[in-house]
């Protein structure tokens, strides 16, 4: 399995390590809830190094990054980052990413399971273009610190002052000494930031960070409260909420589209906005105490109607929550569905979207 600079921690901490798409990660160091709850009431620390990052540069890197993703990078402001997507040319999706923009450079984060994948479908798009797509991935360590409290833990060892990096946007600063780009982003519904750094200064970085968090409760948060701190948010999963037999416009992320831009799958999914789509991504909250799971169906009526995408239970929202594909007719709040969890039917009820939202 592949390492990150930080697994030699991660192990001496006494993390529970699995087997994540080829990388060996975290997944628990105390438990879910503890984890969960520190991140939304303090602090979490994340080592994201598993994430696939692309560097777009030469005179045409907007041309080919606007091409290869549905958000039009030339129309986002220098120093902001974006969500978008990577789409076949039936409109489908082969991932979602973040793109950043400065002044000579686009920065693209990946999921890692389609680190490579993602890396051609950029180079396709270069066709002698004047830009090269470089995947650094292996060149940096990709740090989260994630939380209420995450400002204040990080605002002593940083140049940068925190107060004017607004939500979603990033800027090159000093964390700890060591040289970063330092991004306002998150995938947790909390505030908070994601630190880029060389793979030499993450371990320090990572260790600095854990330091100054301790008096104020921060824990080190592993893979499975991620996903629970992403679904409590509602926030889509790649391979889970979005796939290549899913469109944008199914999985309600046509906020991360640029309609008027012009790049692969487009087409496509002009014909599917003009047909209209016939199911919905949904929220669900469990009526009983048992737990709706990824992968079981969904029910209407004790007839089949579509399934879970991600099911957990919710520490922060003390309740089982889900997400899932059913058809149109069926996603408004408020309707009553159920899951088939092994021949027992769990009641369910279709809610608005997030479940949870941090008080700003």
């Amino acid at each position: 399995m592949k390492t990150t600079p930080l697994t030699d921690w991660h192990i001496r901490s006494g993390a529970r390590m699995i087997d994540f798409f080829g990388f060996h990660m975290p997944v628990i160091y105390t438990s879910i809830s503890a984890e969960v709850e520190a991140t939304r009431r303090r602090c979490g620390l994340f080592d994201l190094t598993h994430m696939g990052r692309l560097e777009i540069s030469g005179e045409d890197r907007e041309a080919v990054a606007r091409d290869a993703c549905t958000k039009d990078v030339t129309k986002v402001p220098l120093g902001a980052a974006r969500y978008g997507l990577l789409l076949t040319e039936q409109g489908t999706v082969k991932d979602d990413v973040l793109v950043y923009r400065e002044a000579d450079l686009v920065h693209v984060v990946i999921n890692c399971s389609n680190r490579d994948p993602d890396h051609r479908h950029f180079l396709d798009h270069v066709r002698g273009r004047r830009a090269t797509v470089r995947n650094v991935s292996d060149e940096q360590t990709m740090i989260a610190l994630q939380g209420p409290l995450a400002g204040t833990i990080l605002a002593p060892h940083t140049d940068t002052d925190l107060a004017g990096l607004g939500y979603y946007r990033f800027c090159h600063a000093r964390v700890a000494g060591a040289p970063v780009l330092l991004s306002r982003t998150g995938y947790t519904g909390e505030d908070g930031f994601e630190i880029f750094s060389t793979v030499a200064d993450g371990p320090r970085l990572f260790e600095t960070l854990l330091a100054a968090g301790k008096p104020h409760g921060l824990l080190p948060v592993g893979l499975g409260a991620r996903d629970v701190l992403r679904l409590e948010a509602a926030m889509p999963l790649y391979g889970q909420e979005l796939t290549t037999d899913l469109n944008p416009l199914e999985a309600d992320v046509a906020f991360g589209v640029s309609m008027k831009s012009d790049f692969t799958g487009k087409a496509a999914l002009v014909a599917v906005e003009k047909a209209g789509v016939a199911r919905r991504r949904i929220g669900f909250e469990s009526v009983s105490k048992r737990v709706p799971r990824t992968g079981m169906d969904i029910l209407s009526g004790g007839a089949k109607v579509g399934h879970v995408t991600s099911g957990t239970a919710s520490p922060t929202l003390g309740r089982s929550i889900g997400m899932g594909y059913v058809p149109v007719g069926l996603a408004a709040p408020g309707t009553e569905l159920s899951v088939d969890a092994k021949g027992t039917a769990i009641p369910v009820k279709v809610v608005e979207m997030p479940f949870y939202k941090r008080e700003r």
